[in-house]
């Protein structure tokens, strides 16, 4: 069983289908995140109401910024047995309209800031040796680079990147490392999309899939699977592409 995990992103889309997974089935999470508020409403008093209060704890980190950890004291940090980044941001537009701070901002959010959290959880020893980490990527950087997507390919392509050699050197520590990396999920991003291409192009668009669009539900399972010990002992470096079909369409 996984006692304690560590979500980013966990007020929303799949971050937060999987922090209210992981709480009833009894692990205690540490979300990170910038919006207390936010937090509130859609996750503490869930538990709440529940009685799951002690099992969810709000940590503060703002990954826009460039400093996203000034905040946080890992010395007093708890030991994890996972941690998962689910958070990220999703710019789309031509390059040539990309805005200096859109390009900074979503930067931080899907590369910087998770490299830099994850380097001080390794500091401060603060993942249990045999843990598991799991970043989500994308098929765009991996597998595909669709238009108006350079800049989210890139840093979707850079994390992948990254987990390839983090998990090379954490093998020493049975630490994993791995990548999953989604086509559209029914979340606010795929509705920020849909506001920009229409209903017709949307519609247009997910007809490529031959499995449809997922749900954050689709992709919990596997997440389940590679933070579990016992289940993906021996996954690690890998990029899961779990995508309805699409690349392969």
């Amino acid at each position: 069983m996984v006692d304690t995990v560590i979500i980013t992103g966990a007020t929303s889309g799949i971050g937060l289908a999987l922090t209210k997974n992981y709480i009833e089935k009894g692990t205690k999470v540490y979300a990170i995140g910038r919006n207390y508020d936010k937090f509130l409403f859609v996750v503490k008093e869930w538990c709440q109401a529940r009685g799951w209060e002690s099992l969810c704890e709000w940590i503060y980190s703002d990954f826009s910024v460039q400093n996203p950890l000034v905040n946080i004291d890992f010395t007093k940090f708890p030991k994890v047995d996972g941690f998962i980044n689910c958070a990220g941001v999703l710019p789309i537009a031509p390059l040539k309209l990309e805005t200096e701070e859109e390009i900074h901002i979503a930067t931080n959010i899907n590369f910087l800031s998770p490299i830099l959290f994850t380097r001080s959880l390794l500091k401060y020893n603060c993942i249990h040796k045999g843990g598991s980490i799991v970043f989500l990527g994308s098929i765009n950087g991996t597998k595909v680079g669709s238009k108006g997507h350079t800049i989210y390919s890139a840093t979707k392509g850079g994390i992948t990147g990254f987990m390839m050699s983090l998990a090379n050197e954490l093998s020493s520590l049975g630490i994993r490392v791995n990548v999953i990396s989604p086509g559209t999920v029914e979340t606010p991003m795929a509705k920020k999309v849909e506001s920009l291409i229409g209903t017709k192009g949307m519609k247009n668009y997910l007809d490529q899939y031959p499995l449809g669009a997922g749900t954050p539900q689709s992709l919990i399972p596997l997440i389940n699977l590679l933070i579990d010990k016992k289940s993906a002992s021996w996954i690690t470096g890998q990029n899961f592409i779990v995508d309805g079909g699409y690349t392969v369409n």
